[in-house]
């Protein structure tokens, strides 16, 4: 989640598979082509947003040196890498939407103008495909651009299905085909490693580019099996992206932590009608029918204690082997402030973060992500930052998912807005409300009756 991102923003580690390797891009005698990306794929990895930026400064200084010339082959490398480091700017840390979706358009500009002087750079296309991905999780719907992004995915394997970061796209993209379709993960990670022999080859002799798309490589094979539940594989993997590049931060910061053992806690044994109902939610209108779909969000408030309680009904019982749920609260009730929320309901801002992302080993343990952050920390990747083992979990008798916490601890005050967002261990697939928010009031006590929605804007829910 990845979030961006999560979750897309953590959402969203697919988008680092940024494809920079077409057949050489690097001639041997460009070193002053060599040299800024260089620069930029060293800052890029350490996700700094003012470095990617000087970094592209210096790319373009080249389209005007007089060695560039009128050489369409050398100003098309320049324009690629140019989208290189807008695409690679549109995930940067300190996540903004607004600067993502900004940079995600101004990458496919540049990647325009490559093409129309190298239509055959099969990384061109795969890097369009990447850059309309990143629109994607930040909410832009447009069905134009879908089907380009599909497009350029076929061209890219076309043009040249043995490059090795086309190989990254195309196992991207096989692993969430469904079987049926052709696809699956399994044939995903074989596409991916077949990607990863080119690439170790290239940096045992020392290429930093190569190294750099090694490192990529091995987030996104770990993903793919987190995506399988195979959490302890994940992290082995993981880890060998670190050894590739150990500055990896979306690595550091974001991917190895979701592979920690967490306790799930202890849950208690509420009666039906003590939950509050806070909001309901068509069946069927999750992205994947594979995956969590909410029906009914509900809340309880546990004495003496005081710990708040969420239960996620679901359309048919959580899968006990890998799920996930997220609440992002708007604590402050002012829907000016705070990071917008990226799955689904996009106009949403949450200053709080509730997150449980995890799967349950063979023995019966659970690995993944189980705690608490704030705006600030998310848009870092840091979706622990305000505590982590401090939400407990569970899967109720009648297979709805329940978590609960302490409000002083993540900041609540009696009112608040929140959406209620439920997945697998690393991706969203339904949320409520799709617009507006629920209302959480405090004051009502949640010992039963009905709970607010409201449509977001000014605070007291004006439109």
């Amino acid at each position: 989640m990845r979030p961006m991102t999560i979750l897309g923003i953590l959402c969203a580690i697919l988008a680092t598979l940024s494809p920079a390797a077409a057949a050489d891009p690097f001639p041997p005698d460009d070193e002053a082509l060599r040299l800024p990306v260089a620069m930029l794929m060293d800052v890029g990895l350490r996700g700094d947003f003012e470095g990617i930026a000087l970094a592209r400064t210096r790319l373009s200084t080249l389209l005007a040196a007089p060695e560039t010339g009128s050489d369409r082959s050398r100003l098309a490398r320049i324009h690629y890498f140019l989208a290189l480091a807008d695409w690679l700017a549109s995930q940067a840390r300190g996540y903004e939407r607004n600067r993502s979706i900004a940079m995600a358009r101004q990458a496919l500009t540049e990647l325009d103008r490559t093409i129309e002087l190298d239509p055959e750079l099969a990384a061109a296309y795969a890097l369009i495909n990447r850059s309309i991905y990143m629109l994607g999780i930040n909410g832009v719907r447009d069905p134009d651009l879908r089907t380009r992004a599909l497009e350029s995915y076929r061209k890219a394997v076309e043009l040249d299905p043995t490059d090795p970061v086309v190989l990254l796209v195309d196992g991207a993209m096989t692993t969430f085909t469904p079987p049926e379709a052709g696809g699956g993960w399994e044939q995903g990670i074989a596409l991916v490693d077949r990607a990863i022999l080119r690439l170790a080859r290239d940096a045992d002799s020392g290429d930093p580019y190569a190294r750099g798309w090694l490192a990529m490589a091995y987030a996104w094979r770990g993903m793919a099996y987190l995506n399988t539940g195979d959490v302890t594989a994940a992290r082995h993997t993981f880890e060998m992206a670190l050894d590739a590049r150990p500055d990896y931060w979306t690595v550091q910061v974001s991917l190895l932590p979701m592979t920690e053992r967490v306790e799930p806690g202890a849950v208690p044994d509420v009666a039906p009608e003590r939950w509050t109902l806070l909001a309901e939610d068509p069946a069927g209108d999750g992205r994947r029918p594979d995956l969590p779909d909410l029906e009914r969000l509900s809340w309880f408030r546990e004495e003496p204690s005081g710990r708040l309680w969420f239960r996620f009904e679901l359309a048919r019982p959580a899968d006990p082997k890998r799920f996930g749920v997220n609440l992002p609260f708007d604590v402050d009730d002012d829907q000016s402030t705070g990071m917008a929320w990226w799955g689904g309901n996009t106009e949403f801002t949450f200053d709080r973060l509730v997150t449980v992302w995890v799967a349950r080993e063979s023995d019966g343990s659970y690995r993944g992500t189980a705690g608490m952050a704030d705006a600030e920390g998310v848009a870092e990747g840091r979706m622990l930052n305000l505590g982590q083992g401090n939400v407990a979990f569970a899967i109720d008798p009648d297979g709805a998912i329940v978590v609960g916490f302490q409000p002083d601890e993540l900041g609540l005050g009696q009112r608040s807005r929140l959406l209620g967002v439920v997945g697998s261990n690393v991706d969203w697939n339904d949320v409520v409300e799709d617009e507006g928010s629920c209302v959480l009031d405090l004051s009502a006590g949640g010992a039963g009756g009905d709970g607010q929605r409201e449509a977001i804007g000014e605070p007291g829910g004006t439109p």
